[in-house]
C-alpha cells in the first residue's frame, strides 16, 4: 500500500470531532508525519515498488516470467534491506537524537529556522536503521538529486509525485491529494544532512489548510558487509511541529499506524537505491533508456546519472574478474571511506 493509501485508510480508524472530516484529519496527519518525507528522496506519495512500471525493475514484472520464480526473485530482493535497528518514538531516543543534531555547524539563519521547529515538538520518530547493498556513488547522486529519483518514479508509473528544483538545495513539492510544500537542505557533510520541510495539506476549498514543519536528520555510513558486498547503512531522525493543537492531537492518536507506514516507506526507499544499483551493474543500457524518459530535470542531471551508472557497471565487471571474498557470516558492516572523499 502506498503512503497515500495507508493514510487514507487511517481515516476510517480516527474518530475526531470538529469541523474537519475524519479522513481529512488522518490524511493531513500523514502529510505532516511524512510531510515531504521525500527530502533527498523519501516519498510522500508512496513507496517504491519493485513490480511497478512496465516490466518493473530488472524486468521482474514481465508476463512471460514464471510467476513463482518472479515472486521468489522479488522476495529475495526485499530481504536485501536489513533492519539493523527498529524505529522508535521513545522519549530517550528523542533526547539522544536532539544531541546528535549538528546545529552548531548550521549558519546563524538556518540555526534559527531549525530551532523554531525543535522548540515546539509535536512528534518525533527515529526511523529504522537500514543496511542495504548499494553503490555509494549512486547513493550520493540521489542524495544530491532527489528530483531525479522522483522523476524516475513518474517515468515508471510508480508515483505521480512532483518535485522540482527551486534554487540551490531547495525543492518545491506537490502531490495530487492537495499536499504541497518545500524541501530545503540546511546542512550537508560527507556523513550527514539536515533538511527542513514545510508542508501544507488542503483537501478542498471548504476545508482549512493544515500546516506542518519537519526537520530531518540523515546519517549515513558506507562500507562492506561481511560477505564483501558494498553496502550503505543509513537512518533518519524526524522532528515534526504542528502549529495547530487540534492537528497535533490527531497526529498523536494516529501515530502508531502512521509510524508503521513511514518506517516501511524508508525500507522501500532503501530497496529503490539497491535496485538502481543492480540495474546499473547488470543493465546499464536500461538506465540510459530510462534517463531519456525523465521530465522535470535538466539534461545535465540525466547525463550525470548515465555517467555514474556507467562507472558502477564498469566496477561491477571488474569485480567479477577478482577472487570472491571469503564470507565471514553475520549482518555486520566494515566501514570504508566515502567514495568521493
Amino acid at each position: 500500500m502506498s503512503i497515500q493509501g495507508g493514510v487514507e485508510s487511517v481515516g476510517g480508524l480516527v474518530g475526531m470531532g470538529g469541523t474537519m472530516p475524519n479522513a481529512v484529519v488522518a490524511r493531513a496527519t500523514g502529510a505532516g508525519l511524512a510531510v515531504l518525507l521525500l527530502a533527498w528522496s523519501l516519498t510522500l506519495s508512496g513507496p517504491t515498488n519493485v513490480q511497478a512500471g512496465e516490466g518493473g525493475f530488472l524486468g521482474l514484472g514481465r508476463r512471460s516470467d514464471d510467476e513463482a520464480q518472479r515472486k521468489a526473485t522479488i522476495d529475495a530482493i526485499r530481504r536485501q534491506a536489513i533492519v539493523v535497528e527498529k524505529g522508535t518514538s521513545a522519549s530517550d531516543a528523542h533526547q539522544t537524537a536532539l544531541g546528535e543534531l549538528p546545529l552548531r555547524r548550521l549558519s546563524a539563519a538556518n540555526r534559527r529556522r531549525a530551532d523554531a521547529v525543535l522548540a515546539n515538538p509535536s512528534l518525533f520518530r527515529k526511523l529504522p536503521t537500514i543496511m542495504v547493498p548499494a553503490d555509494p556513488k549512486l547513493y550520493d547522486y540521489f542524495v544530491e538529486n532527489p528530483d531525479v529519483a522522483v522523476s524516475i518514479w513518474r517515468a515508471m508509473d510508480i508515483s505521480t509525485f512532483q518535485m522540482k528544483a527551486a534554487g540551490a538545495g531547495k525543492y518545491d513539492a506537490k502531490v495530487d491529494d492537495g499536499t504541497e510544500g518545500t524541501v530545503e537542505l540546511l546542512y550537508r557533510s560527507p556523513k550527514e544532512a539536515v533538511v527542513l520541510c514545510n508542508g501544507t495539506f488542503k483537501a478542498s476549498p471548504l476545508v482549512r489548510a493544515v500546516n506542518a514543519q519537519c526537520i530531518l536528520h540523515l546519517r549515513t555510513e558506507y562500507g562492506h558487509r561481511r560477505d564483501g558486498v558494498t553496502a550503505v547503512r543509513h537512518r533518519v531522525n524526524m522532528f515534526v511541529s504542528f502549529p495547530s493543537q487540534s492537528v497535533e492531537t490527531a497526529a498523536k492518536l494516529v501515530s502508531p499506524i502512521s509510524n508503521v507506514i513511514i518506517d516501511r516507506n524508508f525500507q522501500e526507499l532503501s530497496l529503490f537505491l539497491h535496485m538502481m544499483t543492480l540495474l546499473s551493474e547488470q543493465r546499464p543500457a536500461s538506465v540510459v533508456a530510462l534517463s531519456d524518459r525523465l521530465d522535470g530535470v535538466t539534461d545535465e542531471q540525466c547525463e550525470s546519472l548515465r555517467r555514474v551508472s556507467a562507472t558502477v557497471h564498469e566496477q561491477a565487471v571488474a569485480r567479477t574478474r577478482q577472487p570472491a571474498p571469503v564470507a565471514r557470516g553475520g549482518e555486520g558492516m566494515t566501514r570504508t571511506a566515502r567514495a568521493n572523499d
